[in-house]
């Protein structure tokens, strides 16, 4: 319906083009090349249409069609330059952007250094109209920004940090003195940014109707490549899968950039349905409870590892498009040790190490699981029975499973954990180290906590890796999870556009797609 109406206005806006710019006859005149719609159905509504004010990666992805940052990400997951030309750190505590010097913003303001300090200033300070960023966390250990000119920044630490220029493609900059002038008083001014945004992306803001719709249309002035043709994009929320699917396949929806891969695989072949797929960013895992019996047990743990067969689960659930971990880490990072082997599937291997842990006859197990992870954790469960383990499932909530978890009241939690940067910062930090609020599993280990440490400060890329590759090491001997696998992130669109793939952080990029006609 909404589609419709857009395109009656559209055409509306068309004929009054042609009947102001010159008369029409019925043997010629001007043409008027049709606008191109671009409309893409998205799982969940846009938490703010700020960029300091969200933490939600699927808003990432969707505002960053009208923001653009210093640095982005492109579909390998490298680094890609933006508003930034170069980076580089100038010592361990000092990292410097040089900016560009052509980009405008939405409302015709030069972007400059001012810009960027004060984006940054924003979410470092906490200061959203007196309220905190849930940005800031993703700003690790900078202290201060400073403008050294007009299209130089320097970003000031605590400590030495990294992932720096990493994190920072997840942070948008926006206009300082568009910003400051929409209202005298400071604390007015985010509710009516979040009214009429402004950014220096692709598209601009047109329309947000909360729950419901986006709209926005091409920023002509855009400094980068705009290989697309869209004029105007239509961003609908439909939190219902099945609805998303229904809406592309009547050509109601262009694309939808998220959906389940087993959805993905049932729907390769169909002629009204592309599917594209991406490398996952998110690792699945089965914590233990290494707290208390039987995982406190090296060997009942290790038996978990050799008692499921987590290739078939990809194979069975995933059409293969998945890959095992060795260990922790994904197998695609950077830092990953390539010497470490998956566990693989040996049951005999697993009663061996039971009988050995004390447990010949298995023991009873509660095996907790979170939507949307209620298949492979059924497979989950199974393989142990096979191995003589008395498994059930319970499906939970995750607000009310959390504190139990936290608590040490579970044996088993089968879920997964983002890395949004693919680095071990980030990741084994949140789900292994000792104080973690992401650490279910109860581990604790003061040398791998100190290595953690040092990783998250050394600025050499191989000392580095050499301190990972020792952490991973350590949680592959002892064990405290069950090592899983990522799946591919999956996207669908309609045939006849081009440009259109599936980003494993939830890129839109509305810019390199090409709408042509059905």
């Amino acid at each position: 319906m909404y589609r419709n109406s857009v395109l009656s206005l559209i055409l509306i806006g068309c004929l009054f083009f042609v009947f102001t710019a010159g008369e029409l006859t019925a043997t010629g005149g001007p043409e008027v090349e049709e606008e191109k719609v671009l409309t893409i159905a998205v799982h969940a509504d846009i938490h703010s249409l700020d960029p300091a004010a969200y933490s939600h990666r699927m808003t990432e992805g969707v505002i960053k069609s009208m923001y653009d940052g210093l640095t982005g990400w492109g579909s390998d997951m490298s680094i890609q330059p933006e508003i930034a030309l170069e980076w580089r750190f100038v010592d361990d505590l000092t990292a410097e952007y040089k900016l560009r010097d052509d980009v405008t913003f939405h409302n015709g303001e030069p972007l400059t250094a001012e810009d960027v300090k004060f984006s940054f200033d924003r979410i470092i300070n906490n200061d959203l109209c007196g309220a905190s960023s849930p940005r800031k966390g993703l700003t690790g250990t900078i202290s201060s920004v400073t403008v050294e000119d007009d299209y130089t920044v320097r970003f000031h630490l605590s400590k030495p940090w990294p992932i720096l220029f990493k994190m920072l493609s997840h942070q948008q900059i926006i206009p300082k003195d568009y910003f400051e002038g929409l209202d005298s008083d400071p604390g007015k001014r985010c509710e009516k940014f979040e009214a009429a945004p402004v950014g220096a992306g692709s598209f601009k803001f047109v329309e947000y109707v909360p729950g419901t719709r986006l709209v926005l249309e091409r920023y002509d002035g855009y400094y980068g490549e705009f290989p697309g043709n869209a004029d105007m994009v239509v961003i609908l929320v439909m939190p219902d899968e099945a609805s998303r699917v229904a809406a592309l396949r009547a050509g109601e929806v262009d694309f939808v950039p998220e959906v389940s891969l087993d959805i993905a695989l049932g729907l390769e072949g169909n002629p009204d349905v592309v599917v594209t797929t991406s490398t996952g960013s998110r690792g699945r895992m089965v914590e233990m409870n290494v707290t208390k019996p039987p995982f406190d047990n090296l060997k009942a743990r290790q038996a978990m590892n050799y008692a499921v067969d987590i290739q078939e689960i990809i194979d069975t659930l995933y059409g293969g498009k998945g890959v095992v971990f060795a260990g922790p880490l994904f197998d695609y990072e950077q830092n990953v040790d390539p010497k470490l082997v998956p566990y693989g599937y040996d049951p005999d291997k697993a009663k061996k190490l039971l009988a050995e842990a004390g447990y010949p006859d298995g023991f009873s197990l509660v095996v907790d699981a979170v939507p949307p992870h209620e298949d492979w954790a059924t497979a989950v469960a199974g393989y142990l029975r096979e191995a003589g383990i008395d498994a059930t499932l319970r499906m939970w909530e995750y607000k009310v499973i959390k504190p139990e978890l936290l608590a040490r009241n579970r044996s088993m939690f089968v879920r997964d954990w983002g890395s949004s940067a693919l680095d071990p910062e980030g990741y084994l930090n949140r789900k292994l180290e000792s104080d973690s609020n992401g650490n279910f599993s109860g581990y604790s280990n003061e040398y791998f906590d100190q290595l953690l440490a040092r990783g998250r400060s050394e600025l050499d890329p191989e000392k580095r890796k050499e301190i990972y590759w020792e952490a991973q090491n350590i949680i592959y001997s002892e064990a405290p999870w069950i090592f899983g696998y990522s799946i591919d992130a999956a996207a669908l669109h309609r045939p006849g556009l081009e440009g259109c793939r599936r980003h494993p952080i939830d890129y839109i990029n509305a810019q390199y797609i090409a709408v042509h006609q059905r």
